[in-house]
């Protein structure tokens, strides 16, 4: 991640996992061919394999494991999303 919140990426972009959205982020979370950006407002955008679902609610927080990432809402319950979410 940059100064200004912009996100480079490089490396196999095969599923689109090297191709980030534009814009400023707070925080970045990568998980096998998928990455995931939290945008100032709380909401998140995620690029590459299987990228969504994605929480519809305000997230605070991300962190990224194996093929599954996972976001702290504002009730501090945590929502995951991913290839081996249960």
């Amino acid at each position: 991640m940059r100064t200004d919140g912009s996100v480079a990426c490089w490396g196999d972009d095969g599923q689109g996992q090297a191709s980030p959205p534009p814009g400023p982020f707070e925080a970045l979370a990568a998980s096998g061919a998928r990455s995931c950006g939290l945008r100032g407002d709380g909401t998140v955008e995620c690029w590459g394999a299987e990228a969504s679902p994605i929480p519809e609610e305000p997230v605070q927080a991300i962190s990224g494991s194996c093929d599954s990432i996972c976001g702290t809402l504002d009730d501090f319950r945590v929502r995951c999303w991913g290839t081996f979410v249960r």
